[in-house]
């Protein structure tokens, strides 16, 4: 998949001890390497926090 920043994407988040169930959370590309992207994720106190993922972890955003 090629990114680009600003692009929207879901990240498929699977918290530590959960190896089964993927929580999907929309993010957005900040910048990317040859092995990780950037990703910026909105929390709902209004917090925004930015992590490094593999993008395997990430698809494409479809708006319904």
């Amino acid at each position: 998949m090629e990114f680009e920043p600003g692009q929207k994407v879901i990240w498929n988040y699977n918290s530590r001890g959960s190896q089964t169930y993927a929580h999907k959370i929309p993010a957005q590309i900040i910048k990317f390497s040859q092995k990780q992207v950037q990703i910026q994720i909105h929390k709902t106190t209004g917090e925004s926090l930015r992590r490094w993922v593999h993008p395997d972890r990430l698809e494409t955003f479809k708006s319904y």
